[in-house]
């Protein structure tokens, strides 16, 4: 089931993957502790704005296909853009 938990786990999961594919400590860390701090409030906003579509699992496609091509600017706008996007329905 494409639930709000399961969804918000399965954009962890693939967020932490490639942040720890840069092999640095420093930077888990803080984002370890953003993700921390950041979590109940998008779990929140998650839910209230949460529909059939997905526009991070598009954006993690994007993103992938970008990390294949070696497109890293592409890679880059793309996580930029997944991390912000609940954020700009905010406003």
């Amino acid at each position: 089931a494409n639930t709000v938990p399961a969804s918000l786990e399965k954009n962890r999961i693939f967020h932490f993957t490639i942040y720890a594919a840069a092999e640095s400590p420093v930077m888990m860390a803080m984002i370890e502790s953003l993700w921390l701090q950041s979590g109940a409030y998008l779990r929140d906003k998650r839910e209230l704005l949460h529909s059939a579509e997905q526009p991070p699992d598009l954006l993690h496609e994007s993103t992938i296909a970008a990390i294949r091509r070696g497109d890293h600017a592409r890679a880059r706008q793309c996580i930029e853009q997944d991390v912000t996007w609940i954020f700009d329905r905010l406003d």
